[in-house]
């Protein structure tokens, strides 16, 4: 129930093995909220295996470009569609249509075609998910957070930046959204008390991530954009070139995992002299094992990675967007049957 206040609340669904991806709900005094999340705006087809591991040991882009949305955080609602006088279909409350008016959308059975609206990041049924407040206070100071969010969301939208499942993700876009509303990054407990796994959470946001999860390019602490070389700039816009606000800043060293040194022991060694590291081992083994053409380690890397939380959490997060999108692929239809098709790249965070 409303207790008067507004509120910032950090959310955490499961996705495999204990992680979890994160959101944001904005909570007016009056209870209403709305959910403000990062994802990929690509779902791979094919192997997950393959998937996670060409985006973070290969460096390719498989998962697209981090994609961030806002929207009201509502109930899931059951819909019928009703095709009106002009040929258009609309969209009716399931108890509020009549099942025996002719104008409702059928299938080839002749049933009734119900729909359901989602909104993102809303618990399935059984699914739990960890919250905690993260700052509390007016209306009007919320929509203002809300709006730092929101416009630092568009600025990552506009700035095309990869998304990569463990190092460019939607819990590095969650705790630089938290930055950007000037609220200090922290995460919720699980039921026995502790900090939930959420990998990347804390971490800046980069252009691209390259070859063993190296993260190039510019990049994003919430507050300001630097360039490769970690010179401010204004807020990037993909394919339009950088200028440094201040060509002579010294270095803020934003970019890693990779790490390339002659005394680095625990690192696979590559040509005999250069350690590449990905920060996980079996990547690493992996990694090893291609640059030097043994086949051996490669698959027995490649066996282990396959039993891997990582990748049974991407299979996981394929099936539950494969779901989510066959649902809202059924929302969309019925609303847009006779309507004239949008722009695919239009990326607006309003809401």
């Amino acid at each position: 129930m409303p207790d008067g206040n507004a509120k910032i609340i950090v959310g955490a669904s499961p996705v495999a093995a204990g992680r979890r991806h994160t959101y944001l709900l904005f909570e007016h005094s009056d209870g209403s909220q709305q959910v403000v999340r990062g994802g990929p705006d690509t779902q791979p087809e094919g192997n997950a295996l393959s998937n996670l591991a060409g985006s973070t040991l290969l460096g390719s882009d498989n998962y697209g470009h981090i994609q961030v949305d806002a929207a009201p955080y509502e109930p899931p609602q059951q819909f019928v569609s009703q095709r009106q006088a002009d040929g258009s279909h609309a969209r009716v409350p399931l108890d509020q249509a009549r099942l025996d008016d002719p104008a409702l959308q059928r299938n080839a059975e002749g049933k009734v075609m119900v729909g359901e609206q989602r909104s993102p990041d809303w618990p399935f049924p059984g699914e739990t998910h960890e919250r905690q407040v993260v700052w509390q206070g007016s209306d009007q100071e919320l929509e203002k957070k809300l709006a730092a969010a929101k416009a630092a969301g568009q600025q990552i939208n506009d700035a095309q930046m990869e998304y990569s499942p463990l190092y460019n993700n939607s819990n590095g876009v969650t705790s630089t959204l938290m930055k950007a509303a000037d609220i200090t990054p922290s995460l919720p407990k699980d039921k026995d008390g502790k900090t939930v796994d959420a990998p990347d959470f804390g971490e800046n946001l980069h252009q691209d991530v390259g070859l063993g999860s190296h993260r190039s390019g510019y990049w994003f602490d919430g507050k300001q954009w630097y360039d490769g070389d970690d010179r401010r700039i204004q807020p990037p816009r993909d394919g339009e070139k950088t200028v440094p606000l201040d060509p002579d800043a010294k270095s803020h060293s934003g970019s890693g995992p990779l790490r390339i040194s002659a005394n680095d022991g625990e690192a696979p060694r590559q040509g005999g002299n250069a350690g590449f590291s990905t920060g996980d081992a079996e990547l690493d083994r992996m990694a090893s094992a291609l640059y030097a053409g043994d086949d051996a380690a490669f698959n027995r890397a490649t066996a282990n990675i396959a039993q891997s939380p990582e990748v049974a959490a991407l299979a996981q997060q394929d099936q539950a967007a494969h779901e989510q999108a066959q649902v809202q692929a059924q929302n969309a239809d019925a609303a847009q049957r006779q309507q004239p098709a949008q722009q695919p790249h239009a990326r607006s965070m309003d809401a």
